[in-house]
């Protein structure tokens, strides 16, 4: 089981290189846990508000218009990019770094890192 713990150790097992830093919230934006050296100007518990707002909207876009559902959101910004999606019905995860920032690799990289967290996120949600 995932101890509150070993969240930023799990969460940093994808920074690094160009990842900065990654974030594990619930669905309504709620910070439960940061690995990495944060992102310049914005505090985590206001990224992850952010990013799950993002994600809220996003999803709520499709509205079962396509057979497939959101599964990564890229966001490019000024400063760097962001990826988004869900560990579980409840939970996101994010990753950020900087504008050199390879889309493929921090997709691959936050994907890998839901299946990590998947398993124990979704014995939490069971309950």
């Amino acid at each position: 089981m995932l101890r509150a713990a070993n969240v930023p150790a799990a969460l940093g097992s994808i920074c690094g290189g160009a990842i900065r830093g990654a974030l594990l919230m619930t669905v309504d934006g709620s910070l439960l846990g940061s690995a990495g050296e944060g992102m310049e100007g914005v505090a985590d518990k206001g990224l992850g508000a952010i990013a799950s707002s993002v994600w809220d909207d996003m999803a709520r876009a499709d509205n079962g218009t396509t057979e497939e559902t959101l599964q990564v959101l890229l966001l490019d910004f000024e400063g760097g990019k962001m990826a988004i999606t869900t560990a579980t019905e409840r939970h996101l995860v994010c990753a950020y770094g900087g504008t050199d920032v390879a889309p493929g690799d921090m997709r691959s990289k936050l994907l890998a890192l839901r299946q990590a967290l998947e398993h124990d996120l979704g014995r939490i949600d069971a309950r």
